[in-house]
């Protein structure tokens, strides 16, 4: 769905840029699913199924709780990463 220019929801303003990719990361909708309680979960799932104006509405509403699932999301591909340079360096040790 197409936007123009900059749009006024509550305090906060939000433009076309936003929409690029999606506001809010996949991995910070799958920490709110997976460890999120009951609201964290059912906003989860709406911004899913919301168009980009509603997911855009969404996220102002609630920008603190997906900045705090946005962490968790980035802590948790941190530590992948992170098992994954374990892994190599021990095959490359056993090699």
């Amino acid at each position: 769905m197409g936007h123009s220019g900059p749009h006024r929801e509550g305090q906060r303003e939000w433009t076309d840029d936003w929409f690029k990719g999606g506001i809010v990361r996949e991995g910070t909708i799958e920490a709110m699913l997976t460890h999120g309680g009951s609201f964290a979960q059912a906003l989860a799932k709406a911004y899913q199924l919301g168009d980009d104006k509603n997911r855009a509405r969404l996220f102002v509403a609630f920008e603190d709780l997906f900045t705090e699932y946005e962490e968790i999301a980035r802590l948790q591909v941190e530590r992948r990463c992170e098992e994954i340079a374990r892994l190599h360096a021990a095959r490359k040790a056993d090699a």
